[in-house]
């Protein structure tokens, strides 16, 4: 049997893959593999980073001038931009792979944990807009 978050997963790679507004971005370096954390871009530039290896929440990475309200059932996490790297009010960073794509750099971030293709869909198709 399946899990609901395995599912979510397929479905988020698959909506991200197959969106006409969407693209994937590439990685400054080869070594990252995107096997954490995948980026991709819409065509208005807004970059979309997703981690395809959670096994409780799917997490959704923006920048946060980006970011909708986030849906009630999600848990978010900010993380501001030091300079360098990003820092959290626990003092907790981010995924370690964002740093390997230009388009978060310089930005501060959220981190939407999602659990449902409603709330996937709600924060995305704010980004979208």
């Amino acid at each position: 049997m399946t899990r609901s978050i395995d599912e979510l997963r397929g479905f988020l790679r698959g909506y991200l893959l197959a969106h006409p507004s969407i693209s994937e971005i590439p990685s400054k370096t080869a070594s990252s593999g995107k096997a954490h954390l995948s980026a991709f871009r819409t065509k208005a530039g807004n970059p979309i980073g997703i981690e395809f290896d959670k096994d409780t929440l799917q997490n959704i990475w923006l920048r946060a001038q980006d970011a909708p309200i986030a849906p009630a059932r999600t848990k978010t996490t900010e993380k501001q931009w030091t300079g360098t790297d990003w820092k959290g009010s626990d003092g907790k960073g981010t995924n370690s792979n964002l740093s390997a794509y230009d388009d978060f750099h310089g930005h501060d971030l959220i981190r939407f944990g999602v659990n449902s293709q409603e709330d996937a869909l709600a924060i995305l198709e704010h980004v979208l807009r």
